[in-house]
């Protein structure tokens, strides 16, 4: 404690007793006065005082009269004085905000203002941390923070990152009720269902879903459960035409084209938490259903998807892929990497393994313009004596492209990626010449 903190107390009693001893001084002399009004009753008969009409008898009469000394005016004063000065330091040095109340320095918060969002959040955390902070105002500080992750910018930017954090930590501690958890992975995850805009009758419809985290990072995992193809009703309510059993569905033949929704019901799971407890369990689970257009066109469309007819592309796209084959016990057998390190255009191909002139389909090879990526493939019935030639054959093909929701122009032709195994070694290939 600071000095004027006890000076302006020692001030503050001694202006209480002057003021008290200035209002009401002592009885000076023994002439009966009045107790009610001080008039001088000497001699008095009927009892009563003449002034007043209060009742002399008992107490009502009193000997002397108050006298005040002058002295004490100034005393008072300087006192008061006194007072005042040092309780105005000792003001300043007080620290009044941790005083506030809990809900009111819950709402500075929220405030747009930098400097008092900043102090609001600086003494909650210290009260937080010295266990002094209310129930209430911890769930409302709860609540709040819900609120940014939900509306990022709706609190001052000097503490968003603050109310984030501090979000995370309830949840990695199990400290918020299950009501709040699944608000806050309904917040935060985004379930996406992606079909292929346009399917001939009688293909397969392309479908993806992605399960993606705004704000954190964390692992996801989801499971289709059914899937259906609906024409939109006109009142709103959609007919469904077919229902699909495992994905990738196929359209019966008995689809008319037109425009239809392809209805999917997903469960999700998702989970950001870097606890122990993550590893084992989801933090949650939920069911969604997904929705995404999809327009049928009859088979006899072949346009589907178009070449992209540039052979000078050849030389760079023979650049940007990349085969290893491996022999990996641990998997299986043999493991071929395919690599694309950003190609000049949308591909998809029919990967081939070429074995001594003999050709073995692995599967489709597809991506996008500009993205690198590595995909994995596992031609277990094929073994492979020491000592053979290996190529891979990227042949290009619509049939592949058809089974992507985002490829409608590939490049026509074939690479060749050569000696992808020798002597029972795993080798990066050298590309060869393009087809």
């Amino acid at each position: 404690m600071t000095w004027p903190i006890p000076s302006a107390c020692v001030l503050l009693v001694l202006t209480i007793g002057l003021g008290l001893r200035l209002r009401r001084p002592r009885y000076v002399g023994d002439t009966p006065h009045c107790r009610r009004c001080g008039y001088e009753v000497t001699g008095n008969q009927s009892g009563r005082c003449p002034e007043c009409g209060n009742a002399l008898a008992g107490t009502g009469t009193v000997l002397g009269r108050r006298a005040r000394r002058p002295v004490l005016v100034p005393l008072t004063l300087a006192a008061l004085a006194g007072f005042a000065v040092t309780a105005t330091v000792a003001g300043r040095r007080v620290d009044w905000y941790a005083y506030r109340p809990d809900g009111w320095v819950v709402k500075d918060l929220a405030s747009r203002d930098v400097t008092l969002a900043s102090r609001a959040w600086a003494e909650l955390s210290r009260r937080r941390d010295g266990g002094k902070l209310s129930p209430a105002a911890d769930r409302s500080l709860t609540e709040l923070a819900l609120a940014a992750h939900a509306k990022p910018g709706s609190t001052g930017a000097s503490v968003e990152g603050a109310l984030l954090n501090h979000l995370y930590g309830l949840h990695e501690a199990g400290k918020l009720t299950p009501a709040q958890v699944d608000r806050l992975y309904q917040q935060e995850v985004r379930v996406v269902l992606r079909a292929r805009p346009e399917v001939a009758v009688g293909d397969e419809v392309p479908v993806e879903v992605s399960v993606e985290f705004r704000t954190w990072f964390g692992k996801t995992g989801y499971r289709i459960r059914s899937i259906a193809l609906a024409a939109p009703a006109a009142r709103g309510r959609a007919r469904e035409v077919a229902r699909f059993g495992d994905p990738p569905p196929k359209l019966p033949d008995h689809v008319a084209p037109g425009d239809y929704e392809l209805l999917a019901e997903v469960e999700v799971e998702a989970d950001f938490r870097r606890s122990e407890s993550s590893r084992a369990n989801y933090a949650w689970k939920d069911k969604v259903n997904l929705v995404a257009p999809v327009r049928v066109v009859a088979p006899a469309v072949t346009d589907l998807v178009k070449w992209d007819d540039r052979p000078k592309l050849a030389p760079e796209l023979g650049r940007a892929f990349r085969a290893r084959l491996s022999d990996v016990p641990a998997m299986g057998g043999l493991v071929l990497e395919l690599s694309a390190n950003s190609p000049g255009c949308d591909f998809a191909f029919d990967a081939v393994l070429k074995v001594d002139g003999r050709e073995h389909g692995v599967g489709a090879f597809t991506g996008k313009s500009g993205r690198s990526f590595s995909r994995y493939y596992y031609p277990k019935e094929l073994a492979l004596p020491v000592g053979r030639k290996v190529d891979v054959l990227l042949r290009g093909s619509q049939s592949a492209a058809k089974t992507t929701t985002d490829l409608y122009r590939i490049w026509k032709g074939d690479i060749v990626l050569e000696n992808v195994w020798s002597g029972g070694r795993s080798r990066e290939n050298s590309p060869g010449p393009p087809k």
